[in-house]
């Protein structure tokens, strides 16, 4: 069955050394991935697709966040102005190479069909935030026989900037590092019952201090249970009687 992938980042648990290595936790199953869905675009949510063992998914229907404005205006300086990155110019000459992407303009919303009852919902934050914020939110929905799911996908944006989703209710929340910070200031996504997941992803680079362990300790309380993605440099804390895993320089 055809897959779709969100973000194409490194993997974890792994260190810097194994990345540069190539030594990546996952075989190359990748392979049947269908469609890529970014978040944003930061380099590591999208640059295992520049790895030589991983590079075909570059020939994968890609849905982007960018301005539409920019790419037609032909104008070097507005490109600039709005992104200065030069992987990130690379990595999108080679995703359209194929005439197999869509670009997702800023400030827009909309329905993507997936087909075999699901589909994916998305809003796109405003051209004028910073990289995390201008990005794409997604939300996954799929219906079977038996049940039905409903899984947001924030990448690395603030959801003080997306509250409108927060009345709906998730059976799974997959949040990167930035998307698990920011429930500090925020109550988390509401979970459609009680053990629904709450994926906190991290990887080597720890000096954004978080997960913190007040953020782990309100998405229990709302009642997710909680799941990370990496065991590096972590300290083991028991929490209602469950054993939950953060970053120990966070405060």
């Amino acid at each position: 069955m055809a897959k779709a992938l969100f973000d194409v980042g490194h993997g974890t648990p792994l260190n810097k050394s194994k990345i540069n290595q190539g030594k990546y936790n996952f075989n190359s199953a990748l392979n049947d991935v269908e469609t890529v869905f970014l978040s944003h675009w930061d380099e590591d949510h999208y640059q295992l697709a520049s790895h030589y063992n991983f590079d075909y998914l570059k020939k994968c229907y890609w849905y982007v966040p960018f301005s539409k404005d920019v790419i037609l205006s032909n104008s070097v300086s507005d490109a600039i102005k709005y992104e200065n990155r030069l992987l990130v110019w690379e990595m999108l000459l080679d995703i359209t190479d194929n005439n197999k992407f869509y670009i997702i303009n800023h400030s827009t919303n909309g329905i993507i069909s997936l087909g075999a009852k699901k589909h994916v919902e998305y809003i796109c934050g405003s051209k004028n935030q910073n990289s995390n914020n201008r990005g794409v939110v997604y939300a996954l929905h799929s219906s079977f026989k038996y049940s039905e799911h409903q899984v947001l996908i924030p990448g690395d944006a603030d959801y003080k900037y997306f509250q409108n989703w927060l009345p709906s209710s998730y059976t799974a929340v997959i949040a990167t590092h930035h998307g698990s910070k920011n429930l500090s200031s925020l109550k988390p996504p509401i979970p459609r019952y009680t053990g629904a997941k709450f994926v906190l992803s991290f990887g080597f680079n720890d000096r954004y201090k978080h997960p913190s362990f007040s953020v782990i300790k309100e998405a229990l309380k709302h009642g997710y249970h909680v799941y990370p993605t990496s065991l590096m440099n972590w300290r083991i804390h028991k929490i209602n009687d469950k054993v939950n895993i953060y970053n120990h320089y966070a405060k």
